[in-house]
């Protein structure tokens, strides 16, 4: 008979490490494993998982939970990343896999952006025999953190992202934070929408014709680099930004395409030609 271990917690946590960790040192009793993550997380290599400190190990995307039982007998342990992102069948496949012998690992958030449980986590929690919760630091008060605090106004269940759309949380800074998004006007900025229109304008105009996004003063007010993101991800020719400290704030975030400079100053030739920018 096998057994079911839950790493949870709540993002840069060590989940992902801890899992990795718990399988390099399978290597030393001669054990045989194999790692699953869910196609829905992008974030890294398709036939991997890695930390945010670049630790990195080979896994099997798949689509669905299902898929993992195909190698059921093939090894004596399974572990799976992100398990948060699969649907409630994964408590089922986890079962079977652990009655018909298999050490299954599971780590994966346990809470959502809203500090509700998140998917089945809480269900593959209770059917297991260990449960470990690892923290973070929060990014406020140091203390532990077991919240994922979500810094856009995104109403999304799955999101995915990185420092520049979640923060660690204590439960003190949580809560206070929460609470003055309740409390305090704010601008809601609907991604999809954006896309639409996006899309709807791009339509109107020739395939010849080039689009230009202009996300300056940090996208009027709303994440220059979330919303240069999206526009990259759907095809759009440039950016522009009014200084050059914004174009190079969207380099270091993984930003490619063409960037113009509105305003570029006499000192900033350098840093443009480094960061590629026009």
């Amino acid at each position: 008979m096998g057994s079911i271990e839950v790493i949870c917690g709540s993002m840069f946590s060590g989940k992902t490490e801890e899992l990795i960790r718990r399988l390099k040192r399978l290597s030393y009793a001669n054990k045989t494993f194999k790692v699953f993550k869910p196609e829905v997380d992008t974030r890294n290599k398709k036939n991997s998982i890695q930390t945010h400190s670049k630790i990195e190990i080979e896994a099997q995307t798949v689509n669905k939970a299902a898929e993992i039982l195909k190698h059921k007998e093939s090894f004596d342990v399974i572990g799976i990343d992100e398990a948060q992102f699969f649907s409630d069948d994964i408590v089922e496949v986890c079962n079977k896999l652990a009655n018909g012998g298999a050490r299954v690992i599971v780590a994966g958030l346990d809470m959502d952006y809203s500090g509700k449980p998140f998917g089945p986590m809480p269900n593959l929690m209770a059917i297991a025999e260990e449960v470990t919760k690892v923290h973070a630091v929060c990014a406020d008060t140091g203390l532990p953190a077991l919240y994922s605090f979500r810094k856009l106004e995104n109403e999304d269940v799955v999101m995915l992202g990185e420092k520049n759309e979640y923060e660690p949380l204590s439960r003190k800074a949580f809560v206070s934070k929460k609470n003055k998004l309740n409390n305090n006007t704010y601008l809601k900025i609907n991604l999809k929408n954006l896309v639409a229109n996006f899309l709807f304008l791009k339509s109107k105009i020739s395939d010849t014709t080039k689009f230009l996004g202009v996300v300056k003063a940090f996208g009027y007010g709303s994440d220059s680099i979330q919303i240069a993101k999206c526009l990259e991800k759907h095809s759009i020719d440039y950016l522009a930004v009014a200084y050059t400290s914004e174009a190079i704030q969207l380099r270091e975030n993984g930003i490619k395409i063409p960037i113009l400079v509105l305003h570029p100053q006499i000192g900033d030739f350098k840093s443009i030609f480094q960061y590629d920018l026009e």
